[in-house]
């Protein structure tokens, strides 16, 4: 199959590139103890990108016929006829070679019963249960897992490895006398084993009940202290300004402020495809090139960006691994691997003690509208009413607005508690002062 492909296409291309996916997945929801819904199911396929006449073509196939896979070239060919001719198209050398365990890999996975992933589900819709009579009900409680081989192939080599992927969840909901709440909690681990679905029942339980009887905060102007899953919404959305693409286009908050302290000078953020176990983490990217751990901001100075092959040669820098695969059906595009702000030395308690009067934001609703080239944002948020060093009381109905860079300039205290939710990782923010509209 692939002899055949690259036969036909050594003497009448300049490059190309050639992706084989082959993975399964399998999604359970429960509902009152019971499997609500049970998915399985398996993908293959191949993508081929040409380059041809400094012109770039790109066709997938999932049929992998002789008839299949020569349409497949043809079209890629043909493709490649209609773009832009470009010089600086080129694909990387397929030549990465590690000894180093990156813990993506749960080779039991496979073996495992299909009783005892449900029984994953079931028992994090247990937990939420039984973790306060106020919790009535469960929205979804599941279990999910993805596992996956991946080659990447060039006229001179190719690289391969496998991983597996693991997420459990839950949303819970609790009811009050006068209103109901919401509460959601997940994991996203590497192996079977690292899945505790007692935490995560327990803490989506956590969150409804402790808002219950929430009322509208009042407007101020105020110091703020942010959850760790809130610092990370925020970071995910500045993510894109960090890809070289977007600079380029002029599409990033980021644009121009290379070298400049532009965050508070306790940040630090990386960018780390090796991060053993990460959910970002492989040997290589999407396009075949070494993963590897670069800092974009030490000490609030921004001292980089992410690029693929294509757009460090365009912006004259390295490629950093930052190319991804979305499906064999799509090219590679820029993303980040495991991005995170590093973690503090602060407890919890002592962001609230040192913020003393102000609020505790827990959720954030609807932040991925920040202006992702101004970096300005006004969004609704819930969380508590912080007096005296101690949550007072739950709030609801007030608003965020401000700026995503200005956010991270004001940061004065960070949290221990540095927390990955997929491939985004953050700790508890203190923020020196935010504009919040309520009451």
């Amino acid at each position: 199959m692939i002899g055949y492909i690259r036969k036909t296409l050594n003497d009448i291309v300049e490059d190309y590139e050639i992706f084989l996916f082959k993975g399964t997945k399998l999604t359970v929801e429960v509902k009152n103890g019971e499997v609500d819904s049970f998915e399985n199911s398996k993908a293959e396929g191949i993508g081929l990108r040409v380059i041809k006449d400094r012109k770039l073509g790109f066709s997938f196939s999932s049929v992998f016929s002789r008839e299949a896979l020569k349409e497949m070239v043809q079209n890629a060919l043909g493709g490649s006829a209609h773009t832009k001719d470009d010089e600086l198209l080129g694909f990387p050398e397929k030549d990465v070679s590690s000894e180093e365990d990156l813990s993506i890999y749960d080779a039991s996975l496979v073996n495992i019963p299909e009783e005892s992933k449900i029984e994953k589900a079931v028992a994090v819709e247990r937990s939420a249960l039984e973790y306060d009579d106020r919790v009535k009900k469960v929205r979804k409680a599941y279990y999910q897992e993805n596992i996956k081989e991946v080659e990447v192939i060039g006229p001179k080599g190719s690289n391969s490895f496998k991983s597996t992927k693991i997420s459990c969840g839950v949303l819970a909901v609790a009811e009050g006398e006068k209103d109901s709440q919401i509460g959601w909690d997940s994991e996203y681990k590497r192996f079977f084993a690292d899945i505790n679905p007692s935490d995560i029942g327990k803490e989506a339980s956590k969150k409804a009940v402790r808002l219950l009887g929430a009322s509208q905060g009042r407007s101020a102007r105020c110091p703020v202290v942010l959850d760790n899953s809130v610092s990370a919404e925020i970071l995910e959305v500045l993510s894109s300004s960090f890809f070289a693409d977007n600079l380029y286009k002029g599409k990033s908050t980021l644009k121009g402020k290379m070298g400049k302290r532009v965050f508070s000078t306790l940040i630090n953020i990386v960018d780390d495809g090796l991060f053993k176990g990460g959910w970002g983490t492989s040997p290589f990217d999407g396009e075949g090139a070494k993963m590897q751990r670069t800092v974009l901001v030490e000490d609030g100075v921004l001292l980089g960006y992410l690029y693929d092959h294509y757009w460090a040669k365009r912006c004259g820098k390295s490629a950093t691994g930052n190319s991804a695969r979305r499906s064999f059906k799509t090219p590679p595009c820029l993303s980040y691997s495991n991005l995170y702000i590093s973690n503090g030395s602060e407890s919890f308690k002592s962001l609230l003690k040192e913020m003393g009067e102000g609020y505790f934001i827990t959720d954030l609703l609807g932040i991925h509208t920040a202006n992702h080239v101004t970096g300005d944002f006004s969004v609704g948020a819930m969380g508590f009413k912080v007096e005296n060093g101690n949550l007072a009381f739950p709030v609801k109905g007030i608003a965020v607005s401000g700026n995503l860079l200005d956010v991270f300039s004001k940061v004065v205290r960070i949290g221990d508690d540095l927390r990955f939710f997929g491939g985004i990782g953050a700790p508890s923010l203190l923020i020196k002062e935010l504009d919040i509209s309520g009451k």
